[in-house]
């Protein structure tokens, strides 16, 4: 568009966005005793599927920003799980580094970003944007590297987060279930944990906001990988199509074959 354009606006369907409009006033609760366990409080839980297996990746809300009081019991799950690596999506290295010499010494997250063994991508929530894939992939690589270089090329715990643990860590867990071919059933329910762990939202409880949640957010950005990395003639969600789908993102943001090869040999039950 160039100044001076006309542009028409129309109403394609009434109250399409009520209920994503309804779930984001929806507030959760900030405190320990309102939530069932650690785990839900901290949006914490393991990355599980038939394909993707070795235990290796958790994701939760940040261990770093104490925004929603969530710091502490974060750090505890991350603990308790034995977590060596992070990929912290949301926070920018030169912000964290200046704020984590007064952090607390015993906050686990801090020590191993201080050991050097946290990246931070400052990933926008733009998913369609190649800066996006980029940081992404840089981050995923830096993961790579650390596990060749310092645990013989095996696996160690990853945990990935973001702020909240919901938009940009629900967006690189599910490309990493594609990767290693999981159905479309299996990603959108680890997605979905996130809504039922702060708004306490399922398909049982509440099956309009649910869906409304569904088909707004996740299968956007499903969609979206699919109509742009699928190949050619085939865009439906099949585990076929997510795994190429991950492919062809991983190497859109700048990932060798030999890097995802290795990736998925450290993530996958299955080549």
């Amino acid at each position: 568009m160039k100044d001076g354009d006309s542009v028409t606006i129309t109403l394609k369907e009434k109250f399409k966005y009520l209920n994503i409009k309804k779930v984001h006033a929806t507030l959760c609760s900030n405190n320990r005793s309102d939530y069932t366990s650690d785990e839900s409080f901290a949006n914490y839980r393991k990355c599980r599927s038939d394909e993707l297996g070795n235990d290796s990746i958790d994701r939760s809300a940040s261990p770093f920003v104490n925004k929603y009081n969530r710091v502490n019991c974060v750090n505890k799950c991350i603990k308790n799980n034995d977590i060596a690596f992070l990929i912290n999506l949301a926070g920018k290295d030169e912000t964290l580094r200046s704020t984590v010499d007064s952090a607390d010494k015993n906050c686990f997250a801090v020590n191993l970003y201080k050991k050097g063994k946290c990246v931070c991508l400052g990933v926008a929530c733009n998913y369609r944007s190649k800066s996006h894939a980029q940081k992404i992939v840089s981050g995923l690589k830096s993961y790579v590297e650390y596990c060749v270089r310092n645990n013989n090329s095996e696996p160690v715990k990853l945990l990935i987060h973001c702020r909240e643990g919901k938009d940009r860590t629900g967006f690189v867990c599910a490309l990493l279930f594609m990767l290693c071919g999981a159905s479309y059933n299996e990603v959108l329910d680890d997605y979905m944990k996130t809504y039922e762990n702060y708004y306490s939202i399922t398909k049982e409880s509440d099956p309009d906001k649910y869906n409304a949640i569904k088909d707004t957010k996740f299968d956007d950005f499903v969609d979206y990988l699919l109509y742009s990395y699928a190949e050619k003639g085939s865009a439906v969600r099949t585990q076929g199509d997510f795994h190429a789908v991950a492919v062809n993102y991983l190497k859109y943001g700048g990932m060798s074959e030999d890097q995802i090869a290795t990736l998925k040999r450290l993530f996958c039950t299955v080549s």
